[in-house]
């Protein structure tokens, strides 16, 4: 279908009188233009109109070069992404990438909601689907940043992760987490609502008592998964030198069986597909009820019950899906980690 358009990306930008701001930054990065204008390959950019230049206050300090350059590709999907595609699409790479990924490319978050289509939750595709004849244009209503680190997200949003921020205070878990060296990582990261879901009696022990504390720890290393970047539709593996990227197929049905930072504990993950729709479980038992937070150094799948090993020699339980565990039963399962 590209007969229809005889301009480049980079060409279509810089005639519209709506995309001005944009295709003047690009002209102060002449890798970018070379990318837009390049017809080895077939891109997908998402250019921010003259309107979303707005928000930037005009005495702010210039970003460095490499930022904006950053910033710029992080616009540029690789690939064709027409909007009938982006509806069965949860992540896709862009021109960025990341080095705490390993050097991968960073991801865009699409989702698809009544409001229409959109990116990393703020920006809105606001019109689709214009053909170049080196791929294709969507125009969406805020710049696209490249995310922050994982633990800086979690604390955007206190309502939803309060318990788990105190969780890392009382077991000063930053001060570990900043002690180990990854490339890329999946954090499932617990709801307040999934730690209620514990129980008074569990949630006692872990944030009250010193004993608890440990095995508080415990469960915070559980939930991270190291050197291993895993999204609804693709995975960057990179523990032991395996260094693979690979997209994660649309196939009905894919487990993985991955490490965590606690020990030889391994967390298992399902990732089923209907109709186009995917749908996440931990351990057989927790929902990713928010797929996909891309980060700088991963990615957060949002979970509504805090996910714990299993007991030694079990794949699964589902003795979550009744609710409150008894302490007895939280240290027997913890207790070959601590």
């Amino acid at each position: 279908h590209h007969d229809e358009s005889s301009h480049t990306i980079y060409e279509l930008i810089s005639k519209s009188k709506y995309t001005t701001k944009f295709a003047r930054l690009v002209d102060d990065h002449p890798g970018v233009v070379e990318l837009l204008n390049s017809t080895d390959s077939n891109y997908t950019l998402f250019v921010p109109l003259d309107k979303a230049f707005d928000d930037i206050p005009d005495d702010h300090k210039k970003p460095s070069k490499k930022v904006v350059e950053d910033a710029l590709r992080y616009h540029i999907g690789l690939g064709e992404y027409p909007a009938k595609r982006i509806l069965h699409t949860y992540t896709l790479p862009t021109a960025h990438d990341e080095e705490l990924l390993g050097g991968e490319p960073q991801r865009l978050r699409t989702s698809v909601g009544l409001g229409g289509v959109k990116i990393n939750f703020y920006s809105k595709v606001v019109a689709a689907d214009i053909v170049a004849k080196n791929g294709i244009i969507h125009a969406v209503n805020h710049i696209l940043v490249p995310p922050p680190y994982l633990g800086r997200i979690i604390t955007l949003f206190p309502d939803r992760f309060s318990t788990l921020l105190l969780a890392y205070e009382k077991t000063d878990f930053v001060k570990f987490i900043h002690g180990v060296n990854l490339k890329g990582s999946t954090v499932f990261v617990p709801t307040n609502r999934a730690f209620n879901w514990l129980g008074p009696r569990a949630n006692a022990f872990l944030f009250n008592t010193s004993k608890g504390r440990k095995y508080l720890k415990a469960i915070l290393k559980y939930s991270i998964v190291p050197n291993a970047t895993l999204y609804t539709d693709a995975f960057y593996d990179k523990r032991d030198d395996k260094d693979e990227k690979s997209d994660v197929e649309p196939l009905s049905h894919e487990t993985f069986d991955l490490p965590t930072l606690l020990g030889d504990a391994h967390i298992s993950v399902d990732i089923a597909r209907v109709f186009g729709f995917a749908s996440i479980k931990v351990n057989g038992y927790s929902r990713v009820v928010v797929p996909n937070g891309v980060g700088k150094n991963g990615v957060i799948q949002v979970v509504n019950r805090v996910p714990i090993p299993p007991h030694k020699g079990h794949r699964h339980h589902h003795s979550e899906e009744h609710g409150e565990i008894e302490v007895s039963d939280l240290i027997k399962r913890l207790e070959p980690y601590v």
